[in-house]
């Protein structure tokens, strides 16, 4: 068993603590708390579940806290939550991870985890009692002693060699009784053997035949809920014999059952009901704009009596019982919990899920959604795709330059879409309105690649036809478009990705044949156009797809591969003579290796001072030097709060350096270093300001001119330290240059530009 505290307010005031800007070397999570799946409460608060975090709501003053993976949690991936009388809560997840929280305190159990157990091993509900807690597993029941937190027992549901899978235990009559897959099961509490499944008694008939999910024991009844492929069925127990009941008026759907103070609570997809006795009263709580229905997945009773909801669609319901009337309780973030393209401008960050050809696991079920975030505010749509069948795996997203409200969104299924914010209006471009016509019967357009060029015209990768590019100008409101014809069959030919450089080059990725088409010229007419540029003769190994592709700051090529990095050094050249791609070479105790030449590079962000970030497949991010000779950072999900190793996209704030990673579970960001520089000294900051004896983390200078070079002096003149900015923002680790740290007092940052004709001083404060 593994033991981990962590205060989630003592991490939320980091923060708040210097408000002037985030500090530099700080995760930032942005994940949906609104799609919820389960509630739970305690005395003090209520917990809503979604699948990657939970939100706090405080009782007393309504308040609201975030938890996730970034502040003390061990898992992104929830599988479902408790929470006992004794005020601890139980979170179990996907990959069978089980944290309790406990005054502020996580305790980790990673028994089930590590446990070295054939097939499943998730855990389907928790149910604690005194100071036992029994998990219902895919393969039996574990029982956890909550004072030591170890394993007491463990309950294989296997007879005749067949594995039950064990779905939800109750005690009912001084007896365990527990759902599985094939039928109910029962055993006296006292049984001196629980753990010998074979001695358990297999309750008759439809029991002993069917999927039961649900148990509960109420009014000297024992109810157990049997799924239905269109509704659920509702049998209660006597305590002679079981039957099929309607006397509590189930509705077609139950997805949870819930006892408080002699009262059932019920909750269907679109209402909850309370029972008491016979009676019984129907609570519903009305779509909240601009979701059209509801859909509840779990309902709680506080200790007020009201009702909380986990609704999927609408948020955290919290209705009143004396008076009928709701709430609806959630926080900014994204429209869902996944994240797969990304765009940046103007302070402006776009999100969409989803997938397209080139993704690891793609997952063309992805609700389809987009998301926009400028100041920490959040808008979201999702309901308008709904009508269109094959608004599915969104792969990219653009803002329009010249109308920030349009939002361009390419699906790996259903053509181009256009999003209005102001209103949510939508148009899909497809073959009845736009030249981007399928190449197959059944009308599927696969699209990618979304870039504007300088023009504000919109270029687009297509695969499966001839014409692999699309332009579509965006300076009229009329529909203008012109397409090019690039290859002379595109049967199972694959388009990507489309760069444009700053040469104005039109670089298109075709990964299934390992190669690019580069392109000069506008919308209206190609200047110029190469197929089959050379990846493999000059280099050290032969590479199969073409994954991703940027320009750094020197007008190189950068492309990631499924073996590692390739660069095409002379770019600028390839419409004169033959160039060619190279491995970056370096040398590791007298061996020499290529860059990252075993992991599948999904992803490369080049930042302001010309440094890569790199994203893999199933390696996290490295970040890396301009010349990619250097590593200077390597994130995963073991050694840093990303929420998981498989990363689709990287995009870059360069005005204040934050970089963001959609990663398979959730988007997050780093504060980086290197911000873009400016052409003045007019905003230069010194962030924090004060330096408090208690912070330990980077000075930041920004507000640079791009390289500038920079002293660190004492009030009297005295050098501390020196160094060059990158971009335009200076990182200074607070120490001299004896590594100690410098004594109380006022400071100044002398900065100069390169050809030292511009300067500035900076001054802050710093206690030690």
């Amino acid at each position: 068993m593994c033991k981990k505290t962590f205060f989630f307010l003592i991490f939320s005031s980091l923060f708040s603590l210097w408000a002037q800007d985030a500090p530099v070397g700080q995760f930032k999570e942005y994940l949906n708390y609104s799609k919820f799946l389960w509630v739970a409460q305690d005395g003090e608060n209520v917990y809503g579940a979604t699948e990657k975090s939970i939100l706090v709501v405080d009782k007393n003053d309504g308040s609201l806290t975030k938890w996730s993976k970034l502040n003390g949690l061990s898992e992104i991936g929830i599988q479902t939550i408790y929470a006992d009388q004794k005020g601890r809560l139980f979170i179990a997840y996907t990959n069978s991870n089980l944290d309790i929280v406990k005054d502020y305190k996580v305790y980790n159990i990673r028994d089930i985890l590590n446990k070295q157990i054939a097939g499943s091993k998730t855990i389907n509900h928790i149910f604690a009692i005194d100071d036992l807690a029994y998990l219902s597993c895919d393969f039996g029941v574990v029982v956890l002693d909550l004072k030591t937190f170890l394993v007491k027992d463990s309950w294989f549901t296997v007879r005749n060699d067949a594995t039950f899978t064990a779905r939800f235990l109750t005690i009912h009559n001084n007896c365990f009784f527990l759902a599985t897959d094939k039928g109910v099961f029962s055993t006296p509490v006292t049984s001196s053997n629980p753990s010998d499944f074979s001695r358990w008694n297999q309750e008759e008939d439809e029991l002993a035949k069917s999927s039961f999910r649900l148990l509960c024991s109420y009014n000297g009844k024992l109810f157990a809920v049997k799924e239905g492929k269109e509704q659920d069925f509702l049998f209660s127990y006597n305590n002679v014999n079981w039957q099929q009941d309607t006397s509590l008026h189930p509705p077609s759907c139950i997805r949870s059952l819930e006892i408080k103070d002699d009262k059932l609570l019920l909750c269907s997809w679109n209402h909850v009901i309370v029972f008491s006795g016979d009676e019984y009263k129907r609570y519903d709580w009305g779509a909240a704009w601009p979701t059209p229905y509801q859909n509840g997945y779990y309902a709680t009773f506080d200790n007020n009596m009201n009702i909380w909801v986990a609704d999927f669609y609408s948020g955290l319901i919290r209705i009143n019982t004396k008076d009928n009337t709701y709430k609806v309780i959630s926080a900014e973030g994204p429209a869902n919990c996944s994240a797969y393209g990304l765009f940046f401008a103007d302070g402006m960050l776009a999100v969409v899920p989803g997938a397209r050809m080139g993704a690891v696991e793609p997952n063309h079920s992805a609700a389809p959604a987009v998301s926009i975030m400028k100041d920490d505010s959040w808008w979201t749509s999702y309901w308008p795709f709904i009508e269109f069948p094959y608004a599915k795996a969104f792969n990219s997203v653009i803002i329009n330059p010249l109308n920030k409200n349009e939002i361009y969104i390419a699906s790996w299924l259903g053509g181009l879409f256009k999003i209005n914010k102001e209103n949510d209006e939508i148009v899909c471009y497809n073959g009845t309105n736009s030249p981007i016509i399928s190449g197959r019967s059944d009308s599927l357009i696969f699209l990618s690649g979304l870039a504007v060029d300088k023009h504000n015209h919109l270029w687009m990768a297509q695969s499966g036809v001839t014409h692999l590019v699309s332009v579509k100008d965006l300076n009229t409101k009329e529909e203008k478009w012109n397409t090019f014809n690039l290859v002379s069959s595109g049967s199972g030919v694959k388009a990507e990705h489309i760069l444009i450089d700053s040469r104005d080059y039109k670089w298109i990725t075709i990964p299934n044949q390992n190669n690019l088409i580069v392109l000069r010229g506008g919308m209206n007419n190609i200047e110029k156009s190469k197929y089959n540029i050379d990846l493999q003769s000059q280099t050290n190994v032969t590479t199969r797809y073409v994954r991703c592709i940027a320009e750094d700051k020197e007008g190189r090529i950068w492309l990631g591969t499924d073996q590692g990095i390739k660069v095409i050094y002379d770019a600028a050249s390839v419409f004169d003579r033959t160039v060619y791609a190279k491995n970056i070479l370096l040398e590791q105790n007298g061996y020499v290796q290529n860059l990252l030449e075993f992991e599948n590079i999904t992803c490369i962000a080049v930042d302001a001072a010309d440094r890569k970030w790199i994203g893999t497949s199933t390696a996290g991010v490295f970040f890396v030097s301009p010349t990619g000779t250097q590593e200077l950072l390597h994130f995963t999900a073991d050694n840093s709060p990303l929420f998981s190793n498989q990363i689709y996209d990287i995009k870059i704030n360069h005005e204040n350096g934050e970089v963001f990673f959609a990663t398979a579970g959730g988007l997050i960001s780093y504060k980086g270093t290197a911000t873009v520089g400016k052409s003045n000294f007019k905003e230069v900051l010194v962030y924090p300001n004060p330096v408090r004896e208690n912070y330990t983390g980077p000075v930041a200078v920004k507000g640079l001119m791009e390289g500038s070079f920079c002293k660190i002096t004492d009030a009297a003149g005295n050098l501390v330290w020196h160094g060059y900015a990158y971009g335009g923002q200076l990182i200074w680790d607070g120490k001299d240059f004896y590594g100690k740290r410098p004594a109380t007092g006022v400071y100044f940052v002398m900065a100069s530009s390169k050809n030292g004709k511009d300067k500035k001083v900076a001054k802050f404060l710093f206690i030690q």
